[in-house]
């Protein structure tokens, strides 16, 4: 008996190893959409309605931003506006049907995207806060503020020397905290299918802390920034083809149930009877729960459907198996595909080190136009996510001081602090903004 109760877990796993060493592989390569495919099909020319209160500017962002998606051959502006407001599904289908019978012209008759706002929301408050302006008294350099060795011409100073010969004064002053939010709905219709293939509502929100008069950011960058934003999310629904991608159906082989039938989908999903091999799956799942191929290839099946979020789930549970070793790893090469870029704003150059003596070094983004003797405000940024899913829908943007460029040393920009708010000093990784400087 003590034999085989030492032997059992042995026997388990090398029937495991077994039962997974007659690998079925079967490549598969197809495109990859964000949304069901058939309600794309033959969409080539697209027509774009806009509600009268968007400006030609944003119109013409939104166009060409769907052009360089290269999914359709045309994008143009359709010469009336379909306004959505709040007309039901039934009553927008019924406008859009008759006013695309207008448009003979196969630059139309594809398909037409009406795109209206829903939602503009600004509010302001105040509250006061400390602002710290920093005199300097005597002459330095950066890298005196290191305690770098300096050119010997120049006289050498000790960090700490150097901070106990600047002089700040403190004062309150208001702080104006805004807060946005833009919204947008927008309607695809495909003629050929007389069918609504997408109807959705996006909103964007930004939470924004001016403290300095001449602070960088005012209304006009962000509602052009919020803009931009809702402009890219309805290029990615309207632009569903995410790329073109070779996937490995797999299977055990052996002679169970489940893999048996883990197997006939494979079969049936190589003569691209993609149903079938779905179904066969799903009784693999319901014979098997453990079955990892099954949720590996169920994945790879939604994925070739156009539903995203359902392959990301059975990929998920195909990696918290027992066997998830002996299948790719699909959702951990899947997720950077599928993941929204984070293109909220435009950031300018972030701060990559600071000195003890109100010195800061600027690099990336554009930090080369910024200009030597100009001052710059630092914002601190952090993002809003909405529960359940924590997604992320606005960032909060709070000035926490004021740069004055003082030498360009590339790839860096060099530079004191002349103002800060009192516990909110500029630290590494704040951003360095460059606006409209229009606030008020």
């Amino acid at each position: 008996m003590a034999m085989t109760y030492y032997l059992l877990p042995l026997v388990f796993t090398l029937g495991m190893l077994a039962a997974c060493s007659k690998h079925i592989d079967e490549t598969v390569a197809f495109d990859v959409y964000n949304a069901p495919v058939a309600g794309w099909r033959k969409l080539t020319f697209l027509g774009v309605s806009t509600a009268k209160g968007l400006p030609d500017a944003k119109v013409r962002k939104l166009i060409s931003t769907l052009q360089t998606c290269g999914q359709y051959q045309k994008v143009n502006r359709l010469n009336q506006s379909l306004p959505l407001a709040t007309g039901d599904l039934a009553s927008v289908h019924k406008g859009l049907r008759s006013s695309v019978q207008a448009y003979q012209d196969a630059k139309y008759v594809h398909g037409v995207l009406v795109v209206t706002p829903y939602l503009r929301a600004i509010s302001h408050t105040k509250n006061t806060v400390s602002l710290v302006i920093a005199k300097e008294s005597v002459d330095h350099e950066w890298y005196d503020s290191y305690g770098y060795a300096a050119l010997p011409s120049r006289k050498l100073f000790a960090t700490e020397e150097i901070a106990s010969k600047l002089k700040f004064i403190s004062k309150n002053v208001e702080q104006v905290r805004s807060h946005y939010e833009l919204g947008l709905r927008f309607v695809l219709y495909n003629k050929n299918l007389d069918k609504i293939i997408m109807d959705h509502k996006t909103s964007v929100t930004m939470d924004l802390a001016n403290t300095t008069p001449d602070a960088a950011l005012g209304e006009r960058d962000i509602e052009a920034a919020l803009s931009e934003q809702l402009f890219n999310r309805i290029a990615r629904q309207v632009c569903p083809k995410v790329g073109s991608v070779e996937r490995t159906l797999q299977g055990s082989g052996t002679d169970s149930k489940a893999d048996g039938m883990i197997a006939a989908g494979i079969d049936f999903a190589s003569d691209d009877k993609w149903e079938k091999a779905a179904d066969m799956w799903r009784k693999a799942v319901l014979v098997d729960k453990r079955a990892t191929f099954a949720y590996h290839n169920l994945g790879i099946y939604y994925e070739h459907a156009g539903d995203i979020p359902a392959a990301m789930e059975e990929f998920s549970k195909a990696k918290s198996t027992k066997l998830a070793s002996y299948t790719q790893p699909q959702y951990d090469r899947s997720l950077p595909l599928y993941r929204p870029a984070y293109d909220l704003l435009s950031l300018g150059p972030r701060v990559f080190a600071a000195s003890g003596a109100n010195w800061l070094s600027v690099i990336g983004g554009d930090a080369q136009s910024l200009v030597v003797g100009k001052e710059y405000s630092i914002y601190r940024m952090r993002r809003l996510a909405t529960a359940p899913d924590f997604r992320v829908n606005g960032i909060s943007l709070t000035e926490t001081g004021r740069l004055r460029i003082e030498k360009s040393e590339p790839p860096f920009m060099l530079g004191h602090v002349t103002r800060f708010i009192d516990g909110a000093q500029p630290e590494v990784g704040d951003i360095v903004m460059v606006g409209s400087q229009n606030y008020k």
